[in-house]
């Protein structure tokens, strides 16, 4: 449904620790406006086609869905979002992506490429 949102066994399952752009967020690449949040779940799925994904239970999203660490084929898929650049380390769930974040924005990866709005801002309003 989105960059950070997987189905398992017919359930809506939130990445834990990650956090990517809205589907209707839209991002400023040089010379180009691209759809970033299109582009982000697009990277997801090509994360977990064809593979097993086990998940495990970390808590639950205010809005329902479970939060879990999620693997895909044995690979840590948040962590992997966070490394393509096409999602960042959620502040809030503590520093376990932090290093693999840096990583990506130093390589202009994904969204560093050029400027966007941090998913969360995004979603209160703020806009480039």
């Amino acid at each position: 449904s989105d960059g950070h949102t997987v189905e398992v066994a017919g359930r809506r399952v939130r990445l834990h620790g990650i956090h990517a752009p809205a589907l209707d967020q839209t991002c400023r690449w040089p010379g180009r406006t691209i759809d970033c949040g299109t582009l982000a779940r697009l990277a997801l799925m090509d994360l977990t086609a064809g593979t097993d994904v086990v998940c495990r239970p970390r808590g639950r999203d205010p809005d329902g869905p479970v939060i879990a660490v999620c693997f895909a084929d044995g690979f840590d898929i948040g962590r992997n979002m966070v490394h393509t650049g096409w999602a960042l380390a959620f502040p809030q769930s503590g520093t376990v992506y932090a290093a693999v974040e840096g990583a990506a924005r130093k390589a202009g990866r994904g969204l560093w490429r050029g400027a966007f709005i941090r998913p969360w801002d995004w979603r209160r309003g703020k806009r480039l």
